[in-house]
């Protein structure tokens, strides 16, 4: 019993540090750059995640599909929009 519960525990301490390490894995954006073990470089990933911060800041949801008056597509977004901070992210949508 007690060998039962002592596995039990050091499979419950090998899944928690497992969850840690996943966790702390994940990558870190700043504007349009995501922080790597060599430095900051920029990424299309969060070019995206900024893109889409800025539009939730407008009151938008940037997607590829529209099902509401709300949603606009990366095309739709980019046209016209001179903020700094979406420039690399749509500078792929304009001429």
């Amino acid at each position: 019993m007690n060998r039962m519960l002592s596995a039990g525990a050091i499979a419950l301490a090998l899944s928690t540090a497992a969850a840690m390490t996943s966790a702390q894995a994940r990558s870190l954006c700043d504007g349009d750059f995501e922080r790597t073990p060599g430095g900051w470089i920029s990424t299309p990933r969060c070019q995206e995640y900024e893109a889409a911060k800025v539009a939730r800041e407008m009151h938008q949801h940037l997607t590829d599909i529209t099902s509401s008056s709300r949603d606009v597509t990366p095309d739709e977004f980019c046209r016209g929009n001179n903020d700094i901070r979406v420039s690399t992210f749509c500078a792929a949508y304009k001429d």
